[in-house]
């Protein structure tokens, strides 16, 4: 439970006029702290005073759409708590005048600022909280214990996200690589066809110069036959054509040099084997299919691993934020013993919260409401007759100990010491 405030504020005196259900209310020397019942049957006004005094304090846009009653000029709500006096109209129209003073009687600039400081979320109705979704509860529970797991929670699923995605192309890729062939006999390197083709060109090249040489050697050898004849014919009548023979010798024995001299040549010649090349060049797309579909195999691996690489960076940043988050939880400093803000959800003494006695959570959403305005201690609990003994002796404890003043609505008059109110007047 939130300690007892010394310098809280708490409604010493409040008069209502013409507010909602109620025609005049003047109350004076409300004690300081504790149970204030305000008794009365239904429709007497029990509602509208606890509203004015919500109403004093709250912006416009918690007030009522008709909060001036029927009949009258303007409604008005003076409010003394003590180091703050709130003197608040209401006109038909929906306008009307704030004035808030200090206790020296100094008036701030920004009046509403001041009372909107004091006034938590669920200040006004603490049994707001047990009502609450439980992830509402959860949030609010963070907010008054100052943890905000927002930027953790945002990069808890950025890393979840990630890691997700990385497994799925992990399993996408793997998928894609069980079903890609491999082969053992593909070549380290892709066959290179236009050089195989260069190859094949020089060696045809090669083998053509060859083939000139030899069709040459084949013209000197049959001009050496035609010069063998000439000397057989000359010869024969050497003679008459002795000149011709001589000549005729010289140029055999030139043709014989040349026959000779060519004739080494052309049998050093050596002619290349174009069969190899051809069936390099016929199983070189072979080769290279193999040779691709090794290299795109051995890619899809390496993208296998990485994705998983991925999937367990992230699973190390997940838990490293997840021990951040529980750390910071573990660190809340909530406003009443048992309160744990977990993973789960808000627990009550390791249970969760919805789970928890109706006296438990009555507790908690008072502390709860207290915690959330610390220098306001005053709380509205409506419909409070669904209150038994049991819970009125709790508020009555924990005003007590919390320095909280508690206005409770109970149905009748039949509570000692309560305001009742009756016709929209308090009674006597």
């Amino acid at each position: 439970m939130t300690e007892k405030s010394d310098d809280g504020l708490r409604v010493i005196e409040l008069r209502v006029d013409s507010f909602m259900g109620i025609e005049l209310a003047q109350i004076a020397e409300v004690d300081g702290e504790g149970l204030v019942l305000v008794g009365g049957n239904n429709g007497a006004g029990k509602t509208s005073l606890l509203s004015a005094i919500e109403c004093a304090i709250r912006g416009k846009r918690w007030h009522p759409a008709a909060p001036v009653k029927r009949g009258a000029k303007k409604a008005i709500v003076d409010l003394d708590l003590g180091d703050l006096r709130i003197r608040r109209t209401f006109n038909p129209d929906g306008t009307g005048t704030l004035r808030v003073e200090n206790a020296e009687g100094m008036a701030p600039r920004r009046p509403q600022e001041i009372l909107d400081a004091l006034a938590g979320q669920i200040s006004f109705d603490p049994l707001a909280f047990s009502r609450m979704e439980p992830a509402a509860q959860l949030d609010l529970a963070r907010e008054i214990g100052g943890v905000d797991t927002k930027l953790l929670d945002a990069e808890i699923e950025t890393s979840f996200q990630i890691r997700a995605n990385a497994n799925r192309t992990e399993k996408e890729v793997s998928a894609r690589l069980a079903a890609m062939p491999q082969h053992a006999d593909a070549p380290g390197q892709p066959v290179v066809v236009a050089e195989l083709l260069s190859r094949l060109e020089e060696i045809q090249s090669t083998n053509t110069r060859n083939d000139a040489e030899r069709a040459n050697l084949h013209e000197i050898r049959a001009q050496h036959g035609e010069n063998l004849a000439e000397v057989a014919r000359v010869k024969a009548t050497i003679e008459q054509y002795q000149l011709v023979l001589a000549e005729a010798e010289q140029a055999c024995a030139l043709s014989l040099t040349a026959v000779n001299e060519k004739g080494a040549d052309v049998g050093a010649l050596e002619d290349g084997d174009p069969a190899p090349v051809r069936s390099e060049i016929a199983t070189a797309e072979d080769a290279n299919t193999r040779h691709r579909e090794n290299a795109e195999h051995d890619r899809q691996t390496d993208l296998v691993a990485e994705a998983r690489r991925n999937a367990e960076e992230c699973d190390a940043d997940l838990e490293t934020l997840r021990r951040k988050r529980r750390d910071m939880i573990r660190a809340a400093t909530l406003p009443i013993e048992g309160l744990e803000i977990t993973d789960d959800g808000l627990t009550y003494h390791g249970t969760p919260f919805a789970q928890a006695s109706g006296a438990e959570r009555l507790r908690t959403s008072v502390a709860m409401g207290a915690a959330m305005s610390p220098r306001l201690r005053v709380m509205l609990i409506r419909e409070a007759e669904k209150l038994d003994d049991q819970g009125l002796e709790l508020l009555a404890a924990m005003a007590a100990e919390g320095g909280l003043q508690l206005w409770l609505e109970r149905v009748g008059d039949r509570d000692a010491g309560a305001i009742v109110i009756s016709e929209g007047r308090v009674a006597e």
